[in-house]
């Protein structure tokens, strides 16, 4: 309403001035008309920096809500879900002004191809954070010296990781290939008789899981390696053959893997867990096992990203991406660490002196209690005082940072090797989920596995006109 009450006022004025300057100067009429068309032009911007940006993003992290607020308060609106992307681009929607999505998505892979993202380029808050970022990231916003979109979150492909310590206590080598890692499983057998408390993999998993996750995670790292440039992309090769062959003889009942049904051990110890079968971080305290295919092969880390960028037919474009250059500011520190090679100093733990001083107070407390506790109880209560004693040291001894330098160091090993991952499409068709389930049944055998693999491929590979 005040936005339609200025510019009746405007259309005033000019009247007025058309009046004044009837017959007169016409130097000073278009000085006073392109005054006040200045005016109007900031209304109008006025206007449109009051409306709500529309944020629609895939992944829910409160970065987002936390940038809107530091940004224009109540002035982000936030979906959660929403319409196809692509098809809002090919209809030219204005409806969405910011658009979230996995990079190694069809639909990112689609649109930026397509470049139906704002450049951020002249952006210089935008500019410098993607200058930090490791060069496989920047491939993934950036081309051609223009900046099409923000990277807001990594998240690691599903893997392996391994415990150092324990392997170098149990003098066995860390393996470098599929083919040796899985000729270790053969082993594991006979060499865990002689280690009562070493688990192969977290013993909560049953059987069928851990022979589960492994196939599928070795199957993805080859789908990985052969889809890299210069790789023919199919799956009658020696290399996978091998693998598989091996994959097939471990004994699972020997790395003492419980089968579906029975019990298994919630409560256990990290420190004797040879390998684990989720993806790890830098606070897990467990190191990302990276295997190449081959002898020769140069070991790939797979990442995808949550990227931001602007919808090219948004009304407010330069409103977008002032907030995206707001957001790169509310980036978690850990993902600061894990996108940008330079950024290298320990997470602090905000919540470790607070949780000292409460350790403190109830070690106080405990203290007081002895003094006045009856003969009876202060056994109990010695008991206890010392084990708060002990939960303090601990904490204070572990808990200062929430990403050490070491572990920020070990990442930087693994990080080396990092590739962002981009959109295949064979782990999304159905013919894929059940072929790798048939063999897991037994239904199918790996000769028939490997044929109806590549039967799949070439489907794909005709489907996208390739």
């Amino acid at each position: 309403m005040q936005e339609e009450n200025d510019i009746m006022a405007l259309k005033i004025t000019i009247k007025e001035i058309n009046y004044e300057c009837k017959g007169g100067d016409f130097a000073m009429f278009m000085k006073k008309i392109g005054m006040i068309l200045l005016a109007f032009m900031l209304i109008l911007c006025n206007g449109a920096s009051a409306s709500a940006l529309t944020v629609q993003a895939s992944f829910n992290d409160p970065l987002i809500e936390e940038a809107g607020q530091a940004f224009a308060g109540d002035a982000v609106k936030i979906l959660e879900s929403g319409q196809n992307v692509l098809q809002s681009m090919l209809s030219q929607s204005s409806a969405i002004d910011i658009y979230i999505l996995n990079s190694s998505g069809q639909e990112y892979d689609s649109i930026f191809a397509r470049r139906y993202m704002c450049d951020l380029s002249g952006n210089a808050a935008i500019a410098a954070f993607t200058g930090q970022l490791y060069p496989q990231i920047q491939e993934v916003v950036a081309q051609d010296g223009a900046i099409y979109g923000v990277p807001l979150a990594l998240h690691p492909s599903e893997g392996m990781a391994y415990n150092r310590a324990l392997l170098e206590q149990m003098n066995l080598a860390l393996p470098a290939t599929w083919e040796e890692y899985f000729q270790l499983l053969l082993d594991l057998p006979a060499i865990l008789a002689g280690y009562d408390d070493v688990y192969a993999f977290e013993p909560y998993l049953t059987r069928d899981m851990v022979r589960g996750t492994l196939l599928r995670s070795f199957v993805g790292a080859y789908i990985d390696c052969v889809s890299q440039d210069g790789k023919e992309f199919r799956f009658d090769t020696e290399a996978f053959r091998t693998i598989l062959h091996l994959f097939e003889q471990i004994d699972f009942s020997g790395l003492r893997i419980p089968e579906e049904g029975q019990s298994v051990l919630y409560e256990y110890d990290m420190a004797n867990v040879l390998f684990a079968m989720e993806s790890t971080s830098m606070q897990s305290g467990m190191e990302t096992l990276l295997l190449r295919l081959e002898e020769g092969d140069s070991p790939i880390w797979p990442v995808s990203l949550e990227v931001a960028f602007v919808n090219p037919y948004s009304p407010n474009q330069e409103q977008a991406i002032a907030f995206l250059a707001e957001a790169t500011a509310h980036i978690r520190d850990n993902t600061r660490v894990q996108m940008m090679p330079g950024e290298n100093e320990p997470i602090p733990n905000a919540n470790y002196q607070a949780a000292l001083e409460n350790y403190d107070q109830q070690i106080a407390e405990m203290e007081a209690l002895l003094e006045t506790a009856p003969d009876e109880e202060k056994r109990f209560v010695e008991e206890q005082l010392a084990a708060m004693r002990e939960y303090r040291d601990d904490y204070a001894r572990e808990s200062q940072y929430n990403v050490t330098a070491e572990q920020i160091a070990q990442y930087r090993q693994t990080a080396q090797f990092l590739v962002a991952k981009r959109y295949i499409g064979i782990e999304d068709t159905n013919s894929y989920i059940q072929q790798i389930a048939q063999y897991l049944t037994g239904a199918l055998s790996a000769e028939e596995l490997i044929r109806a693999l590549d039967t799949t491929v070439a489907m794909m590979v005709q489907e996208n006109g390739g």
